[in-house]
């Protein structure tokens, strides 16, 4: 289901479609140097603070999608 998802996108002109792991922080304009090295180490594309909205429509379209929550030491 997600290819078929993926393929309608990839028709549409302008559109630009990339897979990959995109890691949640907490402020996407300023991310920590911890989260900027833990999203090197794992190869994300791209660091979000908003993410929800994004997941919504995307699980809505059929792409499988997972969270995973990271809790640091205050």
């Amino acid at each position: 289901a997600s290819e078929t998802a993926l393929d309608s996108l990839k028709a549409l002109d302008g559109i630009i479609v990339r897979s990959g792991v995109v890691a949640g922080v907490s402020d996407d304009a300023g991310p920590s140097a911890f989260e900027v090295e833990v999203a090197g180490a794992q190869s994300h594309v791209a660091l979000s603070s908003e993410l929800v909205p994004v997941v919504i429509v995307a699980a809505h379209m059929g792409l499988r999608v997972v969270a995973a929550v990271l809790m640091v030491g205050s």
